[in-house]
């Protein structure tokens, strides 16, 4: 029986009420514009799922609880049932479609999981024709947006599902572990790195690992988490040819530099495209600590110039960095007189641009050629 909007309420109620006692249902949909605040879409949906489950047989006890808990009069029947129990009871009907998008293009199990909706996104999964790699928009799957925003137990509930890729990227090509790491979630770089599948080196649109979008904002745990897998590669450059390293080593996040050298397959005299080598690049920016660090590991170069040959006492010479010019000079190894392309050594450098406390330094040394 369908009751149109013009009838009574209590009439409404009253049918309601009677057809649970027989073999027949009620179906209305009401507004009543004397309680046109009250009645919420919540209320107003709370109230036609009571009455559609009301011809459906025995109502689950589970539900009934909720609609006897939550139930209010407003001017009428107006209910308010758990947001779980009103997706269980459309779930449990066949036609519903749990893929149909939104406008973001974020399915039924993608609004779950950037919200952290665990328990929408349990009862989701558990329908066999749910999409759990939809992706939305910005191309980014329903495991993606989780990681973004550090939701652990929706991820752990995504990879529990053996057909959820954990590498499917966004528009802008972080996957699930890339978009972890850049957010230092470290639960969710842990649960991803336990799932033998997942690429641990995938690139982004910047050519950059995980490790290295880790590396480049310093975030020290997921580095090390990272590391503790053997098939990560620690040199990977992106499209400034700045490996992790080098990432690491440029915006002088000591920490991250430290967990990197202790790999034996790091190369610590990668060069990027401008031909610097992390010691040149940490030199000129005068990241003194960085400049220890690196150079306390021996198969450091420390001679190798950059494209216009300028070596890292150059560079630290000609910017005035006492500091790093001090620890470069106790390495036996250097060679204080390499001119850059002009034909300038570091003390001719320093001269000119009249860093006394450098120039000073270099004096120090006995095979400092005063020429130069």
């Amino acid at each position: 029986m369908l009751i149109g909007c013009d009838d009574s309420s209590l009439v409404i109620d009253k049918l309601c009420d009677e057809a649970l006692e027989r073999d027949s249902t009620v179906v209305c949909f009401y507004f009543d514009f004397a309680a046109r605040n009250e009645q919420s879409p919540a209320n107003i949906l709370g109230s036609l799922l009571r009455q559609l489950v009301s011809g459906e047989g025995e109502i689950p006890e589970a539900i009934t609880r909720d609609f006897r808990n939550d139930k209010r009069a407003i001017g009428g029947r107006g209910l308010q049932v758990s947001g779980i129990v009103k997706i269980k009871i459309l779930l449990e009907w066949k036609n519903v479609d749990p893929n149909l998008p939104g406008t973001d293009g974020n399915g039924s199990l993608g609004c779950a999981a950037i919200n952290g909706h665990g328990g929408v996104v349990k009862l989701l999964l558990e329908r066999e024709n749910v999409d759990p790699n939809r992706r939305n928009k910005n191309d980014r799957t329903p495991l993606v947006c989780a990681a973004i925003e550090g939701h652990e137990g929706v991820v752990k509930l995504l990879l529990e599902r053996g057909d959820v890729d954990p590498n499917l990227p966004g528009t802008d090509g972080d996957g699930p572990l890339g978009c972890a790491a850049i957010n230092r979630h470290e639960g969710v770089v842990r649960l991803l790195l336990k799932r033998e599948n997942v690429d641990p080196n995938q690139r982004n649109e910047n050519d950059r690992t995980p490790l290295g979008c880790a590396a480049l904002k310093g975030h020290e745990g997921v580095v090390k988490l990272l590391l503790e897998r053997e098939d990560v590669d620690p040199n990977l450059p992106d499209t400034d040819g700045n490996g992790p390293l080098g990432c690491a080593a440029i915006n002088g996040h000591e920490g991250v530099v430290k967990l990197l050298l202790e790999r034996e397959n790091v190369d610590p005299n990668r060069r990027n495209k401008q031909g610097r080598t992390p010691l040149v690049c940490v030199a000129f920016d005068g990241h003194e600590g960085v400049v220890k660090l690196l150079l306390e590991r021996e198969d450091v170069d420390p001679n190798l110039p950059n494209k216009n040959d300028r070596t890292p006492l150059v560079c630290a010479a000609l910017k005035g960095h006492e500091g790093v010019v001090k620890l470069l000079l106790e390495r036996q190894d250097l060679d204080p007189n390499l001119p850059d392309t002009d034909g300038n050594g570091p003390l001719g450098c320093a001269a000119i641009k009249g860093h006394e406390g450098v120039v000073k330094l270099l004096l120090e040394r006995e095979n400092v050629d005063p020429n130069r």
